[in-house]
């Protein structure tokens, strides 16, 4: 059978060639398709690599940026772009912010505080063991040399990781305390001296950390616990209360002397005083005395007789004034009789 319009054969050679161009086109379309689906997945793929260099600062931190391991920025507050990694990459550190540090001890979130004897014994300078327990404040002065000199791991029991206050920072604070303890006796560091190795510590950590190059600034140093161990807290504490005792006494003994030494040092001043005012005024007596003598001495030489009489004189005026007196012509007889006792006389004539 035929169809109309041309033999069989026509027909099939069309549809046959039909069919091979649309072959052909859809297969050129279908290469182009995949080729567009390639390069906006390789686009998409290459702009999402490209947005992993965007970051964000926050106002307490600061990023070093490292391009190829060299610095190439210390990005601060806001929001950055970098090329993405391996190309570059940026450390971010809160630089502002004061940061804790605890030393033979740790702080649990839920309150609860154990002690590290690994950190907290150390040995006083007269060879006696204490335990301390300390707190160092610091922040980062330089991101810089935090970053590439002394960022290193953590410690595994406080969960740092690789942040801040790694073993550089808690070495650091270990030597310095135990120099510093190891150098005093354990009364200076049971008592007293706490302000002074707080600050002791704290210069030897600046020292340190400047030499190492950190980056670390060391804000303040504070000594929490500080006291004997536990095998031997009874006997410190009675030692610690006789010490005490004893500075009371001594206390009491020198407000006690503070007040009566300088009152017998007055006393004594006021007896010196009269002594020397009372030998001053017996050497004028003596020496006027002398002089008058001299004097007379003198007029008794030039006039014997005048002057025998003239002293016989002046001694009667002295004395007769306190002399009770009776005058007895010759006509009285017996009459001094009637004046006996002159016992009374004398006791009530020394009286007038």
């Amino acid at each position: 059978m035929q169809r109309p319009g041309g033999s069989g054969e026509e027909w099939e050679r069309l549809l046959r060639q039909g069919r091979d161009r649309f072959s052909n086109w859809s297969s050129h379309v279908g290469k182009v398709l995949k080729g567009a689906f390639l390069f906006g997945g390789i686009l998409i793929l290459l702009l999402l690599w490209l947005a992993t260099g965007i970051y964000t600062v926050d106002p307490d931190e600061q990023a070093l940026v490292r391009r190829f391991g060299v610095v190439t920025d210390v990005a601060g507050p806001g929001l950055h772009w970098h090329p993405p990694a391996p190309i570059a990459k940026h450390d971010t550190v809160k630089v502002t912010q004061v940061q804790r540090m605890e030393v033979g001890f740790r702080s649990q979130p839920s309150g609860v505080v154990s002690t590290n004897p690994v950190e907290a014994l150390m040995i006083t300078g007269d060879e006696n063991i204490v335990d301390v327990e300390m707190v160092v404040l610091y922040r980062i002065s330089s991101i810089r040399n935090f970053v590439l000199n002394v960022r290193d791991p953590g410690e595994l029991d406080r969960g740092i990781g690789d942040r801040p206050d790694g073993r550089t920072l808690k070495d650091v604070a270990e030597v310095a305390l135990r120099g510093v303890i190891g150098q005093r006796p354990i009364d200076d560091v049971l008592t007293a001296e706490r302000g002074i190795i707080e600050q002791e510590v704290k210069e030897s950590m600046v020292s340190l950390l400047n030499l190492y190059k950190a980056g670390i600034l060391v804000e303040q140093v504070q000594l929490q616990t500080v006291r004997a161990p536990d095998q031997v807290q009874a006997a410190f504490d009675d030692v610690v209360s006789a010490k005490e005792d004893k500075e009371r006494l001594d206390n009491e003994a020198q407000a006690y002397a503070a007040d009566i030494v300088p009152r017998a040092q007055g006393n004594a001043d006021r007896v010196l005083n009269e002594s020397r005012a009372f030998e001053a005024q017996r050497v004028n007596e003596a020496t006027g005395r002398a002089a008058e003598f001299l004097a007379i001495l003198e007029e008794y030489a030039k006039a014997p007789d005048v002057t025998r009489e003239r002293l016989y004189l002046e001694a009667m005026e002295r004395i007769l004034p306190d002399v009770r007196k009776f005058i007895l012509d010759g006509e009285s007889g017996n009459a001094p009789l009637q004046f006996l006792p002159l016992t009374g006389l004398q006791t009530e004539g020394s009286g007038q």
